[in-house]
């Protein structure tokens, strides 16, 4: 299957960071991390970057996220080893810890040249400056997303108070697709 992000806007930008990391390994089984999505370091077994989708296992209760991904690792386009060579050869992910980051859908273009758009965050939600902002780890369709609400129903891996990540500096819009947080 060829993919293609060839005159797409990539997932994350991150002109105004504080801190990032790209010294972690990410995990080598995973194929879904997306450059604008959460990650947490998977203490297991050897430690390593893997998507916050794996959060509603019930073995992870007080997930802490540790940023956001600048990388995609999925079934479409793998920047952590082969080809793309610098320091995505070896099997390693840049992930911005602290700042002011801008997130917004990327698109892939398959080999039957369809267009498959990956949210980054919760799309039908209504964002405001101000709000705080977690990882959705229970709505199993939107698992892994950044979302404005505070899960307060469930118990267990289902709530994701843990999961701050920072709050909405500028919300997106209809015609600008386009979520700015600061990452505390």
């Amino acid at each position: 299957m060829a993919i293609s992000t060839f005159g797409r806007a990539i997932g994350v930008n991150s002109d105004n960071t504080y801190l990032e990391d790209s010294t972690k390994t990410v995990d080598t089984t995973e194929t879904l991390i997306f450059a604008g999505r959460p990650v947490y370091i998977d203490g297991s077994g050897a430690p390593a970057l893997t998507p916050v989708l794996h959060a509603y296992d019930a073995n992870s209760n007080n997930l802490r996220v540790y940023g956001i991904a600048k990388f995609n690792k999925n079934v479409y386009i793998d920047e952590t080893k082969g080809a793309l060579g610098g320091i995505y050869g070896g099997g390693k992910g840049t992930v911005v810890k602290k700042g002011i980051v801008s997130i917004r859908p990327i698109s892939f273009i398959l080999s039957n040249d369809t267009e498959l758009t990956v949210d980054m965050y919760n799309s039908a939600l209504t964002y405001l400056v101000g709000q705080p902002l977690y990882v959705e780890l229970y709505n199993a369709s939107k698992l892994g997303q950044i979302t404005n609400v505070l899960d307060t129903t469930h118990t267990g891996a289902g709530v994701n108070g843990t999961t701050l990540l920072g709050y909405v500096t500028k919300p997106p819009s209809a015609t600008d697709p386009v979520l700015e947080l600061e990452l505390i």
